[in-house]
């Protein structure tokens, strides 16, 4: 967990990090009409999510480190790609970070999902919830791009200089990146790290973080709650 934890850090770091290079160098080529503002103020911000509702709502238990890394790696990697000038440099290096990002984001759609469920908020199986954050991962790239058009088109910016040969190739490659997350999750999860790792602390996590105030007390502690159907079925397999 020591390893996790300061990974964790040098991520913010780098993110912080980039910002600031962005801003001290405005003039650069990498930047022109790519939302600097917009992205300074809302990616540290996304990227604090998991942090704020631990330490605001005084949580205990494990920190879900492997939670905070997969989702803060989303934006810091987008944006130290920008400061290096590896969109500019590379044709299709676009294509790439779709590709990768997707892969993080579906581990924390579907860890956030199997959280739920053991959480008794709904009963899907492991199928229902692939299924069900393959989907919110489709539409909310598709969201992402009409974005980026929108920006293109009524604000100015410079999002995608591909126009929509470039929001097609970035579909396709977050999809097939989506994809080989399922294939990924289909033998990471019988492991004995994704149950340490990520779904225990990110149910006690979420445990604390949905349950009204004056229940806390009889929550459980994060890290101790009953291990889901399918890892008790893995683990007998083994």
């Amino acid at each position: 967990m020591r390893a996790l934890a300061v990974l964790n850090v040098a991520i913010k770091v780098a993110l912080v990090a980039a910002i600031v290079f962005m801003f001290t160098h405005p003039d650069l080529p990498q930047f022109e009409n790519k939302s600097l503002t917009l992205r300074a103020v809302l990616y540290p911000l996304f990227s604090l999510m998991v942090a704020a509702g631990y330490y605001l709502k005084g949580m205990r238990g494990d920190y879900p480190h492997l939670l905070d890394i997969l989702w803060s790696f989303t934006f810091t990697f987008d944006i130290v790609s920008n400061d290096a000038h590896l969109y500019g440099s590379y044709a299709n290096y676009d294509d790439l970070i779709h590709f990768i990002n997707a892969l993080p984001f579906m581990f924390v759609l579907v860890g956030l999902l199997l959280s739920l469920e053991r959480l008794n908020r709904f009963r899907l199986g492991y199928g229902g919830i692939i299924l069900v954050a393959l989907t919110a991962f489709i539409a909310f790239h598709a969201i992402w791009e009409m974005y980026e058009h929108s920006m293109d088109r009524f604000l100015g910016t410079n999002l995608q200089p591909g126009g929509m040969v470039e929001a097609t190739d970035n579909n396709f490659f977050a999809i097939v990146g989506a994809l080989l997350a399922v294939a990924i999750l289909y033998y990471w999860r019988k492991a004995r790290s994704f149950e340490v790792c990520l779904l225990s602390p990110t149910s006690g996590y979420l445990g604390q973080l949905l349950v009204r105030q004056g229940a806390r007390s009889q929550i459980e502690p994060p890290g101790r709650a009953q291990a889901s159907e399918e890892f008790q079925i893995a683990d007998q397999d083994r």
